[in-house]
């Protein structure tokens, strides 16, 4: 797997709140992922640019934070984006234009656009997904 760096991590105020946002969104996050959250939530990695079907040279900005203290929460930000699409969305890491990156239910990795609400596709795992980022 790729290293990254990350920077700004937010301390995970409860390894529980995994679990619980599965429960309460009814989706399980993959383990890499979960593994993630664990040590950098809310982090920013390095690298970080990555291409979507359509566009080039995104910014993945920050992972989303699990803490319920945080100015934007995941349970928060899931109930907005899905609440503005038709689609089940698992976002999980902010881009500086305001579009999320997100699981699909299949666990596809996917962009949401908060201006339309359509989604442009990125790759097939979270993993695969770390593996794109560049400098």
């Amino acid at each position: 797997m790729k290293k990254l760096q990350w920077k700004y991590v937010k301390q995970l105020s409860d390894e529980n709140l995994i679990s619980k946002y599965e429960s309460e969104n009814k989706v399980e996050l993959e383990e890499e992922f979960k593994d993630i959250i664990k040590k950098y939530n809310g982090g920013r990695p390095r690298p970080n640019v990555f291409d979507t079907e359509v566009r080039k040279e995104c910014v993945f900005k920050s992972l989303v934070s699990f803490n319920n203290d945080s100015s934007a929460s995941i349970f928060e930000v899931t109930k907005w984006v899905n609440d503005s699409t038709n689609r089940k969305l698992v976002p999980f890491a902010s881009e500086p234009s305001g579009n999320y990156i997100c699981f699909t239910e299949n666990n596809n990795i996917v962009s949401w656009m908060h201006e339309t609400g359509n989604v442009e596709f990125i790759c097939n795992s979270f993993n695969e997904f770390l593996e794109m980022m560049y400098d």
